[in-house]
């Protein structure tokens, strides 16, 4: 049973991995995303210095430190908005079984990762660098 749950949970990231990163070329690069790379032009303390008081410093560090694995190039900057939309998943998939409790669990969490990979809002923001 454990067993095929993790098949069924895996089949479905898969989904979501695969209606998200063919589109990581589909966007221009636009203003924003290259103020966010430009702001990672630096040590962490000018990454957080530079950081308007407002925002979280920590996604600008998180941004720097996959820039200098990366590199520069936008497709594959924007793999980490792809690969934090499956953890989004994951975690959308836990708060599902959580909140309808025993009645339901598994078929909950499975039409939960579901409905976030057909919501087009959410597919257009993890391909992009925000």
């Amino acid at each position: 049973m454990a067993r095929n749950r993790t098949i069924i949970i895996a089949i479905l990231l898969l989904l979501v991995a695969f209606s998200r990163i063919p589109r990581l070329d589909e966007f221009d690069f636009h203003q924003d995303e290259v103020w966010t790379v430009y702001q990672t032009f630096g040590s962490p303390a000018q990454i957080v210095q530079w950081v308007p008081f407002d925002w979280a410093p920590l996604h600008f560090l998180f941004v720097g430190s996959w820039r200098s694995a990366v590199g520069i190039d936008p497709i594959p900057l924007r793999y980490s908005s792809a690969l934090m939309s499956l953890l989004t998943a994951t975690l959308l998939y836990r708060v599902a079984r959580r909140l309808f409790g025993k009645t339901g669990v598994e078929a909950a969490g499975q039409l939960t990762i579901l409905a976030y990979a057909a919501i087009g809002y959410a597919t257009y923001q993890s391909v992009i660098i925000r």
